[in-house]
């Protein structure tokens, strides 16, 4: 088992943003990206892409309403255009915490057996 998946969101976001720039710098070329994660790994890619955002370019420092066709009116990820994030079983808004179902069943049931 690894033990780089016990570090917190933070650190693992952080090995997420190094790897996904060594590959940008690899492959120059590069001009979409997409993110698909499962279960904590959508924490962590959620973490990563807040940290390779780039806002979009303003151009001119006129008050017109901006062109949302426009690319340049689009941000980036780390400067490369951004096409999907799909995660599967993330827990964007968190969890229950340790008081779950199973354990009750568990704890209720051994705690019969033995008595």
């Amino acid at each position: 088992m690894s033990k780089l998946t016990l570090d917190s969101v933070d650190v693992m976001g952080e090995r997420l943003v190094q790897e996904v720039l060594e590959v940008i710098e690899r492959k120059p070329n590069l001009q979409k990206i997409s993110f698909v994660a499962h279960s904590v790994g959508g924490l962590v890619a959620r973490c990563a892409i807040g940290r390779l955002y780039r806002p979009p370019k303003i151009e001119n420092g006129e008050d017109s309403p901006a062109d949302t066709s426009s690319e340049n009116s689009r941000g980036t990820i780390a400067g490369i255009e951004a096409i999907n994030f799909i995660t599967v079983a993330t827990p964007h808004l968190g969890s229950r915490g340790n008081k779950q179902v199973c354990f009750y069943l568990y704890r209720f049931n051994l705690y019969s057996f033995l008595h």
